[in-house]
């Protein structure tokens, strides 16, 4: 019978310029759950396999890289948890299918809670439940959460929560029992369910910048974008269509560069006049002719670029843009209706 540490292939010690750390390879059969259990911290796994491995796989007080080898794409089909202790609880994720969820947990303690990075992975939910007054790090990119993604916080917990280039399946959430402050930079990403933010009054508040993201809820009977007390929040080029509400904000809102169209009931909340709209195409004509808002009827391809001749193109604000690409990886603030002059269009992506 194998033993849990001798089932791996290999295991070298590498030097990098600051540390030693070990490397260890995992095969189809070996227990991986029992290597991550045994595995010091700083150690990389690399997996050259496809599985599955099952799980659950859970650490705490060290931090561990897991990662797919170069052409293979491994599944997992337990959970992975990472638990804060006295020391912090790191991981480094890439390359994986998860069928699964990624939950991080906080505790009443201080300090840092978890400090997590993925990028081309695959999840069922990704959960961070922050508590007391940790700071827990995640940083996301193009990965797919098939499910929600959750931050239910108790106590004072700080977050720095990064989401580029990825898709979230249904509801995207901070909702707090306490209060949550840090930051939440959603970037280029896009989402198939209301995103809602009530973080409760922290002091400094949660800032918040949701940038060239779209959200497509397919009658979804919600808020596409949702922001309540707590946040101060930017939206900027940002495309919300087919919801029952398309955007919904407080005083410390400011939606900028915002394509809202086809939604149910109405594109804005009856409630969001105190936010900040600017530069926007709402199709029902909320707020048209006020701060270069206005009305009408897009012109939107399959891939909800807007077609030239569309009212959205060429008349955003250049001052408000974030970021350099668009939705679909594009350069931002393009020459969209051929008059020689370039100005970034309204909405997630640039004709």
């Amino acid at each position: 019978m194998k033993l849990a540490f001798l089932a791996v292939a290999a295991m070298v010690c590498l030097a990098s310029t600051s540390r030693a750390f070990a490397q260890t390879i995992v095969h189809d059969g070996d227990d991986l759950s029992a290597v991550i259990g045994a595995a010091p911290s700083g150690t990389v796994i690399e997996i050259q396999g496809s599985g599955p491995f099952a799980g659950p796989f859970a650490w705490q007080g060290k931090t561990l890289t897991i990662r797919a080898g170069v052409g293979y794409h491994p599944t997992l089909s337990g959970a992975i948890s990472l638990r804060q202790d006295a020391a912090v609880t790191g991981a480094e994720l890439t390359g994986l299918r998860v069928l699964g969820s990624l939950t991080i947990w906080g505790s009443a303690g201080s300090g840092v809670g978890a400090d997590a990075r993925i990028a081309g992975s695959e999840f069922r939910t990704i959960e961070v439940d922050a508590a007391g007054s940790t700071t827990t790090k995640l940083h996301v990119v193009k990965s797919q959460i098939r499910e929600y993604f959750a931050v239910p916080a108790t106590g004072t917990p700080k977050i720095d929560i990064v989401l580029e280039e990825s898709t979230v399946g249904s509801l995207f959430g901070v909702v707090a029992l306490g209060t949550v402050g840090g930051k939440l930079e959603l970037r280029r990403c896009r989402f198939r369910d209301e995103l809602e933010l009530a973080p409760g009054s922290a002091n400094p508040p949660l800032a918040v910048l949701i940038e060239s993201c779209l959200f497509t809820g397919g009658g979804a009977p919600n808020v596409g974008i949702n922001i309540q007390t707590g946040a101060v929040a930017r939206c900027v080029n940002c495309t919300v269509t087919g919801f029952r509400w398309g955007i919904k904000g407080t005083s410390s809102t400011s939606f900028e560069n915002m394509l809202v169209y086809r939604n149910e009931i109405a594109d804005v909340f009856s409630g969001t006049p105190q936010a900040t709209v600017r530069y926007s195409l709402i199709e029902d004509g909320t707020f048209a002719g006020i701060d270069g808002n206005i009305a009408g009827t897009p012109l939107i391809a399959s891939d909800y670029t807007l077609l030239a001749g569309s009212p959205g193109v060429d008349v955003g604000d250049d001052a408000a843009v974030s970021g350099r690409r668009d939705f679909h990886g594009a350069p931002r603030v393009q020459d969209g209706d051929g008059d020689g002059v370039a100005r970034v269009d309204m909405g997630a992506t640039e004709l």
